[in-house]
Protein backbone atom coordinates (compact mmCIF):
# COMPACT_ATOMS: atom_id res chain seq x y z
CA UNK A 1 0.00 0.00 0.00
CA UNK A 2 1.42 3.58 -0.93
CA UNK A 3 -0.84 5.72 1.26
CA UNK A 4 -0.40 6.10 4.70
CA UNK A 5 -1.86 3.45 6.99
CA UNK A 6 -4.91 1.56 6.13
CA UNK A 7 -8.90 2.40 6.40
CA UNK A 8 -9.33 -0.40 8.64
CA UNK A 9 -6.56 0.20 10.70
CA UNK A 10 -7.39 1.37 14.12
CA UNK A 11 -5.16 4.40 14.50
CA UNK A 12 -7.22 5.50 11.04
CA UNK A 13 -10.68 4.84 12.46
CA UNK A 14 -10.08 6.43 15.64
CA UNK A 15 -8.31 9.42 14.04
CA UNK A 16 -11.51 9.66 11.86
CA UNK A 17 -13.80 9.11 15.06
CA UNK A 18 -12.09 11.72 16.99
CA UNK A 19 -12.13 14.73 13.82
CA UNK A 20 -15.56 13.64 12.48
CA UNK A 21 -16.91 14.28 16.36
CA UNK A 22 -15.68 17.34 16.84
CA UNK A 23 -17.52 18.46 13.63
CA UNK A 24 -20.79 16.56 14.71
CA UNK A 25 -21.31 18.77 17.47
CA UNK A 26 -24.81 19.92 16.61
CA UNK A 27 -27.64 21.39 18.83
CA UNK A 28 -31.19 20.03 18.25
CA UNK A 29 -33.82 22.48 17.26
CA UNK A 30 -36.32 21.80 19.87
CA UNK A 31 -40.40 22.44 17.76
CA UNK A 32 -41.96 22.57 21.57
CA UNK A 33 -40.63 23.05 24.69
CA UNK A 34 -42.47 20.38 26.41
CA UNK A 35 -40.97 18.86 29.42
CA UNK A 36 -39.80 15.48 28.00
CA UNK A 37 -38.05 17.16 24.52
CA UNK A 38 -36.24 19.74 27.37
CA UNK A 39 -35.23 16.68 29.29
CA UNK A 40 -34.01 15.40 26.12
CA UNK A 41 -32.48 18.55 24.77
CA UNK A 42 -30.72 18.20 28.58
CA UNK A 43 -29.63 14.64 28.06
CA UNK A 44 -27.95 15.19 24.85
CA UNK A 45 -26.22 18.72 25.84
CA UNK A 46 -24.65 17.00 28.36
CA UNK A 47 -23.73 13.76 26.33
CA UNK A 48 -22.05 16.53 24.00
CA UNK A 49 -19.64 18.07 26.72
CA UNK A 50 -19.38 14.61 28.29
CA UNK A 51 -18.10 13.31 24.59
CA UNK A 52 -16.00 16.28 24.36
CA UNK A 53 -14.40 15.68 27.52
CA UNK A 54 -13.84 12.29 26.52
CA UNK A 55 -15.75 10.71 29.07
CA UNK A 56 -17.39 8.47 26.60
CA UNK A 57 -18.83 5.96 28.69
CA UNK A 58 -21.23 8.55 30.26
CA UNK A 59 -21.65 10.43 26.96
CA UNK A 60 -22.92 7.18 25.85
CA UNK A 61 -25.56 6.42 28.71
CA UNK A 62 -26.28 10.48 28.11
CA UNK A 63 -27.33 9.85 24.55
CA UNK A 64 -29.45 6.67 25.63
CA UNK A 65 -31.17 9.07 27.68
CA UNK A 66 -31.76 11.77 25.30
CA UNK A 67 -33.30 8.79 22.71
CA UNK A 68 -35.37 7.35 25.21
CA UNK A 69 -37.32 10.53 25.89
CA UNK A 70 -36.85 11.35 21.80
CA UNK A 71 -36.11 8.65 19.47
CA UNK A 72 -35.98 10.86 16.21
CA UNK A 73 -33.18 12.84 17.50
CA UNK A 74 -30.81 12.07 14.27
CA UNK A 75 -28.00 13.68 16.10
CA UNK A 76 -27.87 11.86 19.09
CA UNK A 77 -27.57 8.48 17.10
CA UNK A 78 -24.83 9.78 15.05
CA UNK A 79 -22.80 10.68 17.83
CA UNK A 80 -24.06 7.74 19.71
CA UNK A 81 -22.90 5.32 16.83
CA UNK A 82 -19.40 7.35 16.93
CA UNK A 83 -18.74 6.26 20.66
CA UNK A 84 -19.90 2.98 19.79
CA UNK A 85 -17.79 2.56 16.97
CA UNK A 86 -14.58 3.70 19.33
CA UNK A 87 -15.52 1.41 22.32
CA UNK A 88 -15.53 -1.37 19.76
CA UNK A 89 -19.28 -1.67 19.43
CA UNK A 90 -19.40 -1.89 15.50
CA UNK A 91 -22.98 -3.81 14.83
CA UNK A 92 -24.51 -1.07 17.04
CA UNK A 93 -22.73 1.43 16.11
CA UNK A 94 -23.88 0.78 12.20
CA UNK A 95 -27.27 0.40 13.64
CA UNK A 96 -27.14 4.17 14.94
CA UNK A 97 -25.66 6.20 11.88
CA UNK A 98 -28.83 3.51 9.74
CA UNK A 99 -31.51 5.30 12.48
CA UNK A 100 -30.16 8.71 12.00
CA UNK A 101 -30.31 8.38 8.39
CA UNK A 102 -34.02 6.99 8.63
CA UNK A 103 -34.95 9.75 10.35
CA UNK A 104 -32.65 12.47 8.55
CA UNK A 105 -31.43 11.35 4.87
CA UNK A 106 -29.82 14.54 4.28
CA UNK A 107 -27.55 14.37 7.44
CA UNK A 108 -24.43 14.38 5.62
CA UNK A 109 -22.25 13.94 9.01
CA UNK A 110 -24.16 10.50 9.44
CA UNK A 111 -23.52 9.40 5.89
CA UNK A 112 -19.72 10.20 6.35
CA UNK A 113 -19.46 8.11 9.76
CA UNK A 114 -21.65 5.15 8.10
CA UNK A 115 -19.26 5.38 5.34
CA UNK A 116 -15.98 5.06 7.68
CA UNK A 117 -18.16 1.87 9.52
CA UNK A 118 -18.97 -0.02 6.14
CA UNK A 119 -14.77 0.85 4.42
CA UNK A 120 -13.65 -0.30 8.10
CA UNK A 121 -16.00 -3.65 7.16
CA UNK A 122 -14.17 -3.81 3.77
CA UNK A 123 -17.64 -3.21 2.17
CA UNK A 124 -16.31 -0.66 -0.33
CA UNK A 125 -18.99 0.48 -2.60
CA UNK A 126 -20.81 1.33 0.01
CA UNK A 127 -18.80 3.39 1.76
CA UNK A 128 -17.98 5.31 -1.47
CA UNK A 129 -21.79 5.69 -2.01
CA UNK A 130 -21.98 6.80 1.86
CA UNK A 131 -19.34 9.41 1.35
CA UNK A 132 -20.01 10.34 -1.90
CA UNK A 133 -23.68 11.22 -0.65
CA UNK A 134 -22.29 13.14 2.20
CA UNK A 135 -20.17 15.39 -0.56
CA UNK A 136 -23.54 15.78 -2.50
CA UNK A 137 -25.05 17.06 0.66
CA UNK A 138 -22.43 19.38 1.98
CA UNK A 139 -19.75 19.88 -0.72
CA UNK A 140 -18.15 21.83 2.23
CA UNK A 141 -17.35 19.48 4.22
CA UNK A 142 -13.58 18.82 4.41
CA UNK A 143 -13.56 15.64 5.95
CA UNK A 144 -16.16 14.24 3.86
CA UNK A 145 -13.64 15.16 0.90
CA UNK A 146 -11.02 13.57 2.90
CA UNK A 147 -12.90 10.33 3.48
CA UNK A 148 -13.86 9.96 0.37
CA UNK A 149 -10.52 11.01 -1.87
CA UNK A 150 -8.48 8.34 0.77
CA UNK A 151 -10.93 6.30 -0.06
CA UNK A 152 -10.94 6.25 -4.40
CA UNK A 153 -7.08 6.31 -3.18
CA UNK A 154 -7.43 2.89 -1.63
CA UNK A 155 -9.03 1.81 -4.94
CA UNK A 156 -6.64 3.30 -7.21
CA UNK A 157 -8.67 6.12 -8.93
CA UNK A 158 -5.90 8.51 -8.41
CA UNK A 159 -7.40 11.24 -10.03
CA UNK A 160 -10.91 11.60 -8.22
CA UNK A 161 -9.07 11.12 -5.11
CA UNK A 162 -6.71 13.65 -5.87
CA UNK A 163 -9.47 16.04 -6.73
CA UNK A 164 -11.53 15.34 -3.22
CA UNK A 165 -8.14 15.65 -1.69
CA UNK A 166 -7.19 18.68 -2.87
CA UNK A 167 -10.78 20.05 -2.34
CA UNK A 168 -10.61 19.60 1.65
CA UNK A 169 -7.13 20.70 1.71
CA UNK A 170 -8.63 24.04 0.42
CA UNK A 171 -11.52 23.96 2.36
CA UNK A 172 -9.57 23.58 5.59
CA UNK A 173 -5.97 24.36 5.15
CA UNK A 174 -4.91 23.20 8.71
CA UNK A 175 -5.76 19.26 7.77
CA UNK A 176 -2.17 17.63 8.09
CA UNK A 177 -3.68 14.01 6.73
CA UNK A 178 -5.33 15.23 3.88
CA UNK A 179 -2.24 16.97 2.74
CA UNK A 180 -0.36 14.12 3.41
CA UNK A 181 -2.50 11.77 1.40
CA UNK A 182 -2.49 14.58 -1.45
CA UNK A 183 1.52 13.92 -1.44
CA UNK A 184 1.64 10.36 -1.40
CA UNK A 185 -1.88 10.34 -4.34
CA UNK A 186 0.24 13.49 -6.36
CA UNK A 187 3.61 11.24 -5.95
CA UNK A 188 1.73 7.94 -7.27
CA UNK A 189 -0.04 9.63 -9.82
CA UNK A 190 3.31 10.66 -11.15
CA UNK A 191 4.89 7.23 -11.06
CA UNK A 192 2.01 5.81 -13.28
Amino acid sequence: SWWRGSLASEKWRAAAVVGVAILVCHWPVLSAASGQSMRAATHYNVAQDLQMAGRSDEAIAEYRAALALWPDLADAHSNLGLLLAATGAHDEALQQYRDALRIDPNMSEAHVNLGLELAARHQTGDALASFERAVALDSTSATAHYNLGTLLAAEGRLDAAMQHLQTAVTLRPDFPEARENLALVRAAAKGK
